[in-house]
């Protein structure tokens, strides 16, 4: 049986993803009684013109740029002021249209506007179907400080069109399957199995690609559902971001979120191994499927002084040791506690010169 809801239950108030796909029917259905107002990706917006067409009928229709450099506080500050303008009041509600830079900006405006209006979202990017959707946190940049501006705030409902990912380029297919295998990895042995054995078919199938994405949010909702706030059990969602928000960051963003958690999955696992809490045949065997998702051919994070700086940025830098996410293997995910020393950097170093890529159509950087 097609599964086609998942509830989540937040300590805010509880919510449900519908996989039933009918963006149009359920916003048609709440603009009966309420005064709605959209935030939508600009590029979404062109390239759905007539399956969008109901955006013409909102009291504000608020197009931006899905952009890293548009992440952040000043964007969050001119929506709010766009909105007000536009005479939004509390009971209004916010629906947010895009991927996880339209979610950020849209769940910061919708929690701290009048201390909190009812938001919606539509994702439409892989990403943030099958990972970003739930669990309540937002963020967005501050001055190069990334996601260090944020908070809690769960939309009231999420509505998921697999429709959407067919105008998407294979490079951000390839990034939001670097969240669904992360997860997968973090679930256990059967779902990793699961994802490596089906990696093909994720790229090629839709009908494949929603059960995917539907697990996924299955693993995530359970975590986040258990530790909603962060506070220590739920850091095991952040496996491959320290080091691949870090990725991103040396590249001037050229390698995109989930192929920078891919790599950061691998540097992680590295580094796990040469600590001595992951054998070499498991490094191997998880490094088979997560290279697959790493389109490039050239590798180099060799400054070091660059990497330094930025893992010093990371949130989970207490000034003193950097909070990593480590593994033993699938299922057994676990954190540890590191120094930003001479150490780790050659690590990060020596990965990037020890990396062989397996995709086809590789890139340089």
């Amino acid at each position: 049986m097609d599964k086609s809801v998942i509830t989540v239950k937040s300590l805010f108030h509880e919510y449900v993803v519908d996989f039933g796909g009918n963006v149009v029917a359920n916003v048609e259905t709440l603009m009966k009684e309420n005064n709605v107002h959209f935030i939508v990706d600009s590029k979404v917006y062109e390239l759905y013109k007539d399956k969008l067409k109901f955006l013409e009928n909102g009291i504000s229709l608020i197009k931006i740029d899905a952009l890293e450099k548009n992440k952040d506080i000043e964007t969050v500050q001119k929506i709010m002021l766009a909105l007000l303008r536009n005479g939004i009041s509390k009971n209004d509600v916010l629906i947010a249209i895009g991927g996880g830079i339209i979610q950020d900006v849209s769940a910061l405006t919708a929690h701290i506007l009048m201390r909190g209006i009812r938001w919606f979202f539509v994702p439409t990017t892989l990403l943030s179907m099958c990972d970003s959707c739930i669990g309540s946190k937002c963020g967005v940049n501050m001055v190069g400080f990334k996601n260090q501006i944020g908070a809690f705030c769960p939309p009231h409902k999420v509505v998921i069109d697999i429709e959407f990912l067919k105008s998407l380029d294979n490079i951000d297919i390839l990034s939001g399957i670097g969240e669904i295998v992360k997860v997968h990895l973090i679930s256990g042995e059967d779902d990793f199995s699961s994802v490596k054995n089906d990696y093909g078919r994720l790229i090629t199938d839709t009908y494949v690609l929603r059960r995917y994405v539907f697990r996924s949010l299955e693993i995530k909702k359970i975590i986040a559902e258990i530790d909603e706030f962060d506070t220590g059990y739920r850091h095991i969602l952040n496996y491959g971001h320290t080091f691949g928000h870090a990725i991103e960051a040396y590249t001037d963003n050229f390698i995109p979120h989930g192929i920078g958690v891919t790599l950061g999955m691998e540097i992680a696992n590295f580094i796990s191994v040469e600590m001595g809490y992951m054998s070499k045949n498991v490094f191997v065997s998880i490094s088979e499927l997560l290279r697959r998702n790493i389109p490039y051919d050239v590798l180099d994070f060799s400054d070091r002084d660059k990497m330094s700086v930025i893992l010093t940025r990371d949130k989970k830098y207490d000034g003193k040791r950097l909070g990593v996410i480590l593994s033993k293997g699938a299922g057994r995910i676990f954190e540890e506690k590191v120094d930003i020393d001479d150490s780790l950097l050659a690590l990060i170093a020596s990965y990037a010169r020890h990396y062989r890529p397996i995709f086809g159509d590789a890139i340089c950087i």
